[in-house]
């Protein structure tokens, strides 16, 4: 269900609802074109020299300085993104984003586009008979966050008409029932830090099943829309 790289050949879905998966969803959303994706911030920028872009993205859930919006939802759901052109970056996103280039494909999951992501997976693994393989952020050195596996018990629910589950994507499946959104905010360490922050908004957003049908994916290094 989730490892450090995804399994070579699968399509992957990488997941970090808290809030990079969410943020490029909805920016995706609201028109964007393409999404570079960078691991270091000097990388962004240098990037951006190269070609003008947004900068978005944060670092220990904070903007950038010389960046012009944080790695937030609602912020860039206020905005008109059309045919923009992005760079970003964040804490966890990348380094999963990275594990999972061996894949087949490689989307982006996020709770508000779990049932378009889970269909869109469904369909490329059933053309290629591949395995989907959903990579959870999480955190680097500790458990994976309970939003991430709210997202997989989600997808799994979805998929499991189309696919056959294994133990792990039967047990999130099965945990994802019995959660609310109100149990994963509340029992989020991450979600905890977001709301101490003042980005409680965010962490709303991110845990709203289904607001959008887009989905992300993975095109000769940057992220482009279905």
């Amino acid at each position: 269900m989730d490892g450090d790289m995804a399994d070579p050949g699968s399509i992957a879905i990488v997941v970090d609802v808290l809030r990079a998966s969410t943020t490029i969803t909805t920016a995706f959303a609201r028109g964007a074109g393409e999404i570079a994706v960078t691991r270091e911030v000097d990388e962004a920028f240098a990037l951006t020299r190269e070609r003008a872009s947004l900068l978005i993205g944060e670092r220990g859930s904070l903007k950038i300085d010389g960046f012009d919006y944080c790695s937030s939802p609602t912020e860039l759901n206020e905005q008109d993104l059309t045919g923009r052109r992005i760079v970003f970056t964040s804490t966890n996103f990348p380094h999963a984003l990275h594990a999972a280039r061996s894949a087949r494909e490689i989307l982006v999951g996020a709770v508000v586009n779990v049932s378009a992501v889970a269909d869109h997976a469904a369909d490329l693994a059933e053309r290629a008979g591949a395995d989907i393989c959903i990579m959870l952020a999480g955190e680097p050195v500790e458990a994976h966050a309970l939003e991430d596996h709210f997202f997989a018990g989600l997808a799994a629910r979805r998929l499991a008409d189309r696919c056959r589950l294994d133990d792990g994507a039967q047990r999130a499946a099965k945990e994802a029932g019995t959660l609310t959104r109100a149990e994963v905010a509340a029992r989020s360490k991450h979600a905890a830090e977001l709301i101490e922050l003042g980005m409680q908004r965010d962490v709303e957003f991110a845990l709203r099943t289904d607001r959008f049908a887009n989905v992300a994916v993975l095109r000769d290094g940057v992220l482009r829309p279905v």
